[in-house]
């Protein structure tokens, strides 16, 4: 994971909820929701480029996209890294590393999308790319809701306190 990410994430979760606990189970409701939020923004997305008339015009849907979904891996990324100040019987974190692996796969593919949109040389070419970048997308969606749903089975071994010692 990019150091700048984790940082950022860290400082970002910091004070975020005003509560000083909160379960491990409404964290992974909410990383729950900002998945699904992402889903419906990509769909939504999709669906836009193929009414596209031109390149000029899924060029311009996907500056536009490109800055809504950066909020929105920002957003999961702060739930992710909040986890962290839950912990067991055994003082340990819930295991988020590949959640957060998924995450930063996600942010990875939304660049490397941006950058094979920027260079199609055609339409059709554009709309290869939009169709590639969904599928790759659900899955990688996909295995990051398994993990929400694995780490659900435990959420109740778990105490979270979020203040300052935490992050």
């Amino acid at each position: 994971m990019r150091t700048s990410t984790v940082i950022a994430m860290l400082l970002a979760s910091c004070g975020e909820h005003t509560d000083d606990s909160m379960p491990l189970g409404d964290h992974l409701a909410d990383s729950a929701t900002h998945a699904q939020d992402i889903r419906t923004l990509v769909e939504q997305h999709g669906e836009a480029v193929a009414g596209a008339a031109d390149l000029s015009a899924v060029l311009a849907l996907e500056t536009q996209h490109h800055t809504e979904m950066g909020g929105q891996y920002e957003h999961l990324g702060e739930e992710i890294t909040s986890m962290g100040g839950c912990m067991d019987s055994d003082d340990l974190p819930p295991d988020t590393a590949h959640m957060h692996g998924i995450h930063e796969d996600l942010m990875d593919e939304g660049d490397s999308h941006g950058t094979a949109m920027e260079v199609a040389a055609d339409l059709q070419g554009a709309m290869d790319e939009e169709a590639r970048h969904q599928a790759a997308t659900a899955d990688l969606l996909a295995q990051f809701e398994a993990d929400l749903d694995a780490l659900e089975d435990t959420a109740d071994h778990f105490e979270c306190h979020h203040d300052d010692a935490s992050h």
